[in-house]
């Protein structure tokens, strides 16, 4: 033996910090990702992003009621302006046990084309539609203004006015209905209801 001890050459700083480099990537990914996420539910809470495609004349369960759109029909009146048109949609929903009005009471509904443009239901009072039909998806008036709510297991009818230009055709427009609420089974989910 000549007393020389034999040693591997040093490896490369790469190799060395390679572990530490890769845990520094993975959490800063997590550290993108968890806030997007986060922000991304919140979001959903207060806008719809994910639709429930709904067949002509079908029914689809949503945030503890049955939903199904009857029909849209276009309704004249007389002190629009010549561009403006309105669309009714009927809908019937019904409740399941336990689902309460106030609950129902927080959808809302609009009406979307092609496009991707889309109008908010507007309210009987300001366009003075008639209707023998409530335009709240959870309750209406009755006779001498008594408060009516679907009960659970029956069909409630309900209609939601649209005041969309003139020109559009009915049969290729989508009415939607959303919740929002802190209590949603999944936030984002709406239904839209297929022409």
């Amino acid at each position: 033996m000549n007393g020389t001890i034999e040693s591997k050459p040093p490896s490369s700083w790469w190799r060395r910090q390679g572990p530490w480099l890769l845990g520094a990537a993975l959490l800063g990914a997590y550290a993108f990702y968890m806030p997007y996420r986060e922000s991304l539910n919140h979001y959903a809470i207060f806008h719809p992003i994910r639709p429930i495609e709904v067949a002509k004349g079908a029914s689809a369960d949503y945030e503890g009621a049955r939903w199904r759109l009857l029909n849209i029909t276009q309704r004249d009146q007389r002190d629009l302006r010549e561009d403006a048109m309105i669309l009714v949609a009927r809908f019937e929903l019904i409740a399941d046990e336990g689902t309460s009005a106030k609950n129902l009471n927080r959808c809302k509904s609009r009406i979307s084309d092609a496009r991707g443009r889309y109008w908010e239901v507007a309210p009987f009072s300001g366009l003075r539609v008639k209707s023998e039909l409530p335009d709240s998806c959870g309750s209406g008036r009755g006779p001498n203004f008594t408060t009516i709510e679907p009960e659970p297991g029956k069909p409630w009818l309900f209609e939601q006015a649209y005041l969309v230009p003139r020109g559009l055709d009915p049969k290729t427009l989508r009415p939607e209905i959303y919740m929002f609420s802190m209590e949603q089974r999944r936030p984002g989910d709406y239904l839209r209801f297929m022409p």
